[in-house]
């Protein structure tokens, strides 16, 4: 569809008589092509839940100059238009322990690493014992690898007539279909994919989602988040289990997001950096560790970020000057907004986030 937008007499036919042109999942990108064939006098509209671009080089700000954010995953919750969540950190990883690739997210084979360690694949069942017997369950894995063994290993614990796996190379699209039909059916059903149903997956009995991974991207934690927010009768919240230190790496799904400063003010070096261990008192108190600090009631008090509790906290007690801790938040995905909160806890002028990011 796209090289045929592209190609010149099809691109000028189809936009002779259109006024607006409205593109969907704007941030993927797929139609960058064909947003250069719309002549200049048209108006073209992006829509997209993320609006952080799929290339971290092309930013969507070079295609789309305006942006207008709607309500926030919050408002549509506290409006009872999507269900409210509940969290579960699970300390199955050493989130230190994760290498990055290329792109700037966790590598495949560093992820498989610590998530195929037995100590991360049995907490994957006992949770589903724990906590979600009865209840509908949708698993993140890391791998095609990944989710065969976290597949056998409930069908190897009595689970068979319940599971089902769907990975893209594995499954056709007709038995995709299938087992979703299967999955729509069964009250207490667990389904078992990679990216598979990150998005475009609507089954509103869906009351626990497990996310046994680590990732970098804030799109894809609010797009797999998401799979069990759908409303429907007696169903009055649902789970997020974090087996991969999400939630204090991306914040919250349901958290404000200041979109403006990712749109206009992304920069793809600072967005892909990892962030070092600190240890305090000889415990394990590294800021994407498996378990959070804890705080003097006073330093809890003046904001309820918990990185930057924990960054306050090491900056008091180690005593170590601004530049440390802006170094920490530049390293962060949602670094932006950590940056305007901690100039407004310091009491900085507003030009001051601009002048660190510039």
């Amino acid at each position: 569809m796209v090289e045929s937008l592209v190609r010149r007499d099809y691109a000028d036919n189809l936009f002779e008589n259109c006024n607006i042109i409205i593109i969907d999942e704007a941030h993927i990108l797929r139609f960058e092509k064909a947003l250069q064939r719309i002549p200049s006098n048209k108006y073209v509209l992006g829509f997209t839940a993320t609006p952080i671009s799929s290339k971290p080089s092309k930013p969507l700000r070079n295609l789309y100059p305006a942006l207008v954010v709607g309500v926030q995953i919050k408002d549509l919750v506290n409006s009872g238009f999507l269900a409210k969540p509940r969290y579960f950190e699970v300390p199955a990883i050493q989130v230190a322990n994760l290498l990055l690739d290329s792109t700037g997210e966790y590598s495949t084979d560093s992820l498989e690493r610590e998530f195929l360690k037995k100590t991360s694949l049995k907490s994957i069942r006992e949770n589903i014992e724990l906590y979600c017997l009865g209840e509908k369950s949708i698993i993140f894995c890391v791998s095609q690898k990944h989710a065969l063994i976290v597949y056998n290993d409930f069908i190897n614990n009595g689970y068979k007539d319940k599971v089902k796996l769907v990975t893209s190379e594995l499954v056709s699209y007709e038995e995709r279909m299938e087992i979703v039909n299967f999955f729509k059916k069964t009250k207490d059903g667990i389904l078992i994919n990679v990216s598979v149903f990150t998005k475009g997956l609507d089954i509103p009995d869906i009351q626990n989602v497990l996310v046994v991974r680590s990732t970098r991207s804030l799109p894809l934690w609010l797009q797999m988040c998401g799979r069990g927010a759908r409303v429907c009768d007696g169903k009055d919240f649902f789970k997020i289990f974090d087996f991969g230190g999400n939630l204090k790496n991306l914040n919250a799904w349901d958290d404000y997001i200041n979109w403006e400063h990712f749109y206009f003010l992304e920069k793809k070096d600072n967005l892909n950096k990892s962030l070092p261990s600190v240890k305090r008192n000889g415990l394990n108190a590294d800021i994407d560790g498996c378990e959070l600090v804890v705080l003097e009631e006073r330093i809890s008090n003046i904001t309820s970020n918990c990185f930057l509790q924990n960054l306050f906290f090491i900056e008091k007690t180690k005593n170590y000057k601004t530049g440390w801790a802006v170094r920490q938040i530049l390293k962060e995905a949602n670094y932006l907004d950590l940056l305007m909160e901690y100039a407004r806890i310091k009491g900085y002028k507003p030009g001051w986030v601009n002048y660190i990011v510039n």
